[in-house]
């Protein structure tokens, strides 16, 4: 069934409005940025797909290029629109670290190390 016949407070852009992004899932969540679905799928059901896909969130964002148009329905389009959102993300926690002068807590170090490390295409050790 499309979204589009789903109730307005199960969509995902209207749920967002009235509860926040904290009430979709990470499927929901995806939804929004792809926009469309595939034949037979809604947006949701392709985001759902894609972590299922690749294991989790950052697998997802992280993937190499070329990794998520090897998915059906996935093209060039929505791989480039899912590398900004991480990229945005990315540059976000290096402003929150920038503001820090030393790595003085759990949390920071695995900031940190998760930006450094993010999206490599090589085993890294830190």
């Amino acid at each position: 069934m499309p979204i589009s016949d789903w109730s307005k407070a199960q969509r995902p852009r209207e749920k967002l409005l009235a509860e926040g992004p904290g009430a979709l899932s990470d499927g929901g969540l995806l939804a929004l940025f792809l926009h469309v679905g595939a034949h037979g799928k809604t947006a949701v059901d392709l985001g759902n797909e894609l972590i299922a896909h690749f294991g989790g969130l950052h697998p997802m964002l992280t993937a190499g290029t070329g990794e998520l148009v090897k998915i059906k329905a996935i093209g060039l389009a929505k791989q480039v629109k899912l590398q900004a959102v991480f990229e945005l993300v990315r540059r976000a926690l290096h402003e929150k670290l920038q503001d820090k002068q030393t790595l003085d807590t759990p949390q920071l170090v695995s900031d940190f190390l998760s930006l450094w490390l993010a999206g490599k295409d090589y085993e890294s050790f830190a």
